[in-house]
């Protein structure tokens, strides 16, 4: 399977079905983590592998004080994200 020109099938595969695994998606904001992870979210509920979805950003710096600030949007997205 090719999700965003990214072969998983080799990681689903050595996967064992008794562990538990974290996988982290990091990035700059608007860079595609949030698309990519729908498209492994769909594969994964589609070979019946059990995951949860969390999105860090909610828990390291709120959203209001990462956004409509007042500071220039460049210093947003370089320093705020």
């Amino acid at each position: 399977m090719l999700i965003n020109n990214y072969d998983i099938s080799n990681l689903i595969a050595s996967t064992k079905s008794s562990q538990s695994y974290i996988l982290a998606i990091d990035g700059l904001s608007r860079s595609g983590k949030t698309t990519f992870v729908e498209h492994l979210s769909d594969h994964l509920k589609k070979v019946s592998i059990d995951f949860t979805t969390i999105h860090i950003d909610n828990h390291i710096v709120k959203r209001s004080q990462r956004y409509n600030t007042g500071f220039e949007e460049w210093y947003e997205y370089f320093y705020l994200q």
